[in-house]
């Protein structure tokens, strides 16, 4: 569970055994109405919100970052690296 930056949403990741998917899942903090819900590449995976509250960063045999408004997956990094993130510039 990880609060976003702007203190107005909620992420968490919830697997589903009968369809064998992880989904990410945004709330609204204040009234916990459901905003956004994407398929996950990960399963138990590190979430780093932006400083913005847009993006999400993570970590599925790759690092990857998720637009929340649209589900968008990117690969900053490529898709087949192992290689440790640190740093990001956001900005782009």
């Amino acid at each position: 569970l990880r609060w976003s930056p702007d203190g107005h949403m909620l992420a968490f990741q919830e697997y589903d055994q009968d369809q064998s998917q992880t989904f990410l899942q945004i709330l609204d903090a204040d009234t916990g109405a459901l905003l956004f819900q994407w398929n996950w590449p990960g399963r138990n995976s590190q979430l780093l919100w932006g400083p913005f509250s847009q993006q999400i960063l993570s970590y599925a045999e790759a690092p990857f970052m998720m637009d929340i408004s649209t589900g968008e997956i990117s690969y900053p990094f490529g898709e087949e690296t192992g290689a440790v993130y640190l740093l990001y510039d956001w900005n782009k």
